[in-house]
């Protein structure tokens, strides 16, 4: 039987103040980051799909090509590339481009495991914006 586990992800600020929380269907009880981080790209590829539009705090980047194939209709044909928005987003987790906080302790590197069982199991996404003027 195929069990689906569904996680509360959140989006914060570096500040603790909450921006987003979704609910992320996950295939299995024990995943890595990778695995977590997989998962929500390919859930904000699909709402992109579907919306046509950036929520404004996802982890995926739909390049300016795509906006605009979107943009002028060639929207039955064309769809964001999975593989490149998985790199660009396991890439931005290598460089700091954001952090995974795991019941308040930072994940360290994309393999490290998640048990899913955990009744206080908390996951947020704090992405760093760049400083304007530096």
């Amino acid at each position: 039987m195929l069990t689906t586990n569904i996680l509360r992800v959140r989006d914060e600020t570096m500040m603790g103040k909450l921006i987003y929380e979704f609910d992320l269907p996950l295939p299995k009880q024990q995943l890595s980051v990778r695995d977590i981080i997989r998962e929500r790209v390919k859930q904000e590829i699909k709402q992109y799909q579907q919306q046509r539009k950036n929520n404004g705090h996802s982890l995926v980047e739909v390049s300016s090509v795509e906006k605009i194939l979107n943009k002028y209709g060639v929207k039955d044909t064309f769809k964001v590339d999975v593989k490149k928005q998985l790199e660009i987003a396991f890439r931005a987790f290598d460089n700091n481009g954001y952090f995974i906080i795991i019941n308040e302790v930072q994940a360290e590197t994309l393999e490290q495991m998640i048990d899913l069982e955990d009744e206080n199991l908390s996951i947020s996404f704090i992405k760093l914006v760049a400083l304007v003027g530096g």
